[in-house]
């Protein structure tokens, strides 16, 4: 029961979750590295 739940969640769910996670990963780079390598 336990496999089967993880199963069903595990996948999408995750690959879905690193996909924002990767996306807010580059908006925060465009953001903040520009601006401290024009200050650096």
């Amino acid at each position: 029961m336990a496999s089967d739940a993880a199963g069903i969640f595990y996948p999408p769910s995750f690959l879905f979750l690193i996909g924002m996670l990767f996306i807010l990963l580059i908006l925060i780079h465009g953001k903040f590295y520009p601006a401290s390598l024009r200050n650096g």
